[in-house]
């Protein structure tokens, strides 16, 4: 199997398995420095983004922000890319077996999605 997101090839899955309602595979990623960003983009999405800032204010929210995105060293585009269509092919780059909705990406070189 193949995991595309928004139609670029990010790697071969291999080790699939799935625990209802979570599919997980390890990724053999054809770009490791983009697969990275696009890990720290779904940390961002998943952890940074939930957590309580406190009382501050817009422009401090912002700051927060941007400051957070360059210490993940990501931009807003990454996180776009991120949230796009991700989908799992078979091999043959023909056979589609449908699009995802990824839910993590990490540094062990673990994917988990929901069918």
């Amino acid at each position: 199997m193949k995991l595309y997101c928004n139609g670029d090839l990010i790697g071969s899955l291999t080790n699939y398995f799935y625990e209802t309602p979570w599919a997980s595979a390890r990724i053999e990623p054809v770009d490791p420095e983009a697969y990275e960003r696009l890990c720290r983009a779904s940390h961002f999405l998943s952890i940074v983004l939930n957590e309580n800032w406190g009382d501050l204010t817009e422009e401090e929210e912002n700051q927060v922000y941007a400051q957070r995105l360059a210490d993940l060293q990501i931009t807003d585009a990454d996180l776009t890319h991120f949230q796009g269509k991700w989908e799992i092919r078979e091999s043959d780059h023909r056979d589609r077996q449908g699009e995802i909705r990824l839910n993590t990406c990490d540094s062990d070189r673990w994917v988990t999605w929901r069918w």
